[in-house]
């Protein structure tokens, strides 16, 4: 039998960024394409290709536009990423949310990038991508003449769509889920008794996960430096001394954000009540290593949209706190949003009630996630599919 070549793709998104979350995605892209049965070689756009190649074993592309470094993406990394533009058969834009335009600059660079590769006669095609905001005429403008040209459109839940429709978007748009689902039931490199341990956590504890954002509100993000959260830390501290108190329960913190994320776990143990039983993740670990973590939670207090995925891929039922749209979209695909309060307007008294309905209900939602995680995992893969057909 005749081995056929291997698919060349070039993977274009915010890779390398201390973000356990974008990992996953990654993670789960390439799991995707593997599941297909054929044979593909990847290249990854990444803000750090060392980090990319030590954890997912493929080439990384060096680029700098995550991180403000437009000129330097001009002047400096714009070879690099024309020769893997040149080297692919396929681009894919994606995942995570990458359609916005709350940078002026994000969506002319991203998609003109890839409307220049469909010039040279690539495939192209958006993954699994989170979309909005898109609100400004030049945001509106590079998705209704650049992504219309695209050969393939897919999107994670249906607030994307709905963006798309609005900019102008009139092809198809296909409605997926977050290709971090693809990684459901994949085995670990690391148990959760060895990751513990290096952590230097103690193995005989149940524990009680929490995820935190280190700016709390999305809205907070681009003015975070200027904020001292004083409010959003005391009510943080509440509910973590109540939970402690009324379950008997250790607290820890599990890191997707590195070092906003990790700096805020750090200084909410510190000044909790109760210091000693409240542990913290510490160190980046590779995705499906920081979703095997999940699997001994008793229930999750989450914020981060992927610690959220990683608790349904593990059936642990889990409450959060609303903190970006992306988050509340998924709370409604997954029937979750009785488990959850806006940090708008957030009332710790309400949250703790919450965290108490939770744990009332918790075989029926491990029941619920269980459901989810076997289809949502049959949707991911089918991306992989998709991408597949583009070049049959």
């Amino acid at each position: 039998m005749i081995q056929k070549k291997a698919i060349r793709v070039f993977i274009i998104g915010f890779y390398g960024c201390c973000n356990t979350g974008d990992e996953a995605v990654l993670a789960g892209i390439l799991e995707s394409l593997k599941k297909t049965g054929r044979l593909f070689k990847a290249r990854v756009l990444s803000a750090d290709p060392e980090h990319t190649r030590q954890t997912h074993h493929i080439k990384g592309v060096k680029q700098s536009l995550n991180q403000g470094g437009i000129i330097r993406i001009l002047f400096f990394e714009w070879f690099g990423i024309l020769k893997s533009i040149f080297w692919a058969k396929i681009i894919l834009l994606g995942g995570g949310s990458l359609i916005h335009d709350l940078r002026f600059y994000n969506l002319p660079v991203l998609l003109s990038t890839c409307f220049f590769a469909k010039l040279l006669g690539k495939k192209v095609a958006l993954y699994g991508c989170g979309v909005g905001p898109v609100e400004t005429k030049l945001g509106k403008w590079c998705c209704r003449h650049l992504l219309n040209k695209f050969d393939l459109l897919t999107v994670r839940d249906e607030r994307g769509i709905e963006w798309l429709r609005d900019a102008g978007v009139k092809k198809r748009v296909i409605q997926t889920v977050d290709p971090a689902f693809a990684l459901s039931d994949k085995k670990s490199p690391l148990s959760f008794d060895q990751l513990l341990s290096k952590e230097d956590i103690p193995l005989d504890k149940k524990f009680i996960g929490i995820t935190i954002s280190g700016w709390f509100r999305s809205d907070n993000f681009w003015q975070k430096d200027k904020l001292h959260f004083s409010r959003e830390i005391k009510d943080m501290l509440k509910i973590m001394n109540e939970t402690i108190k009324k379950y008997d329960k250790d607290l820890i913190f599990l890191t997707t954000v590195f070092p906003a994320d990790l700096k805020m776990a750090l200084e909410l143990k510190q000044k909790c009540d109760f210091p000693k039983r409240v542990w913290v993740v510490e160190k980046e670990y590779d995705p499906v290593s920081t979703a095997n973590i999940f699997k001994k939670l008793d229930f999750l207090i989450g914020m981060r949209l992927h610690s959220l995925i990683f608790a349904t891929m593990t059936e642990v039922p889990f409450c959060t706190m609303v903190y970006d749209q992306k988050v509340k979209n998924f709370l409604k695909i997954t029937d979750m949003s009785q488990y959850s309060v806006s940090l708008k307007n957030f009332n710790p008294e309400n949250f703790l009630e919450i965290i108490e309905k939770t744990y009332q209900n918790k075989i029926e939602i491990k029941k619920n996630l269980y459901n989810i995680a076997q289809e949502f995992k049959g949707v991911a893969l089918e991306n992989g599919k998709l991408v597949e057909k583009l070049i049959k």
